[in-house]
């Protein structure tokens, strides 16, 4: 009866880990901030690139991902579902910036910085990855 009750402990413990597992390799941020970690000198590259030639529309993919270059960032959309977009973005002045290079005013909180308009529901969260990368999530 021990036996059988270890054996079911060890299993649910199992369980609970691969549960766990699971959800942290589907935490968008988190898949973000480790592929900007590990991929950052050719991302770089990447985003000078478009940032000296812009396409047309100033958008690309990387990844399958969209891009988009603007004056002085360049935004990779990881994720976006309904009225939230997840993704990073490339800021070679090192400063926090805005979705879509918007202007916003933003307020430390957490490690990162959040803006919140004044009357209405739309919000952003911007946290620095590595130099010059940043990670964000935007709701309208």
């Amino acid at each position: 009866m021990n036996t059988k009750r270890i054996g079911i402990g060890i299993l649910l413990v199992c369980l609970l880990a691969g549960a766990a597992g699971v959800f942290a390799s589907q935490n968008p941020k988190a898949a973000a901030v480790r592929y900007v970690r590990a991929h950052h000198e050719t991302l770089r590259q990447f985003s000078e690139e478009l940032l000296q030639n812009p396409p047309l529309n100033g958008r690309s993919s990387y990844n399958g991902w969209t891009v988009d270059a603007y004056t002085q960032m360049v935004q990779f959309d990881t994720s976006a579902w309904g009225k939230r977009y997840r993704g990073f973005y490339y800021s070679p002045q090192d400063i926090p910036l805005g979705f879509q290079e918007t202007e916003m005013e933003f307020v430390p909180r957490d490690k990162g910085w959040y803006w919140e308009e004044a009357d209405g529901n739309n919000r952003m969260y911007t946290e620095k990855i590595t130099n010059q990368w940043y990670w964000f999530d935007m709701h309208f």
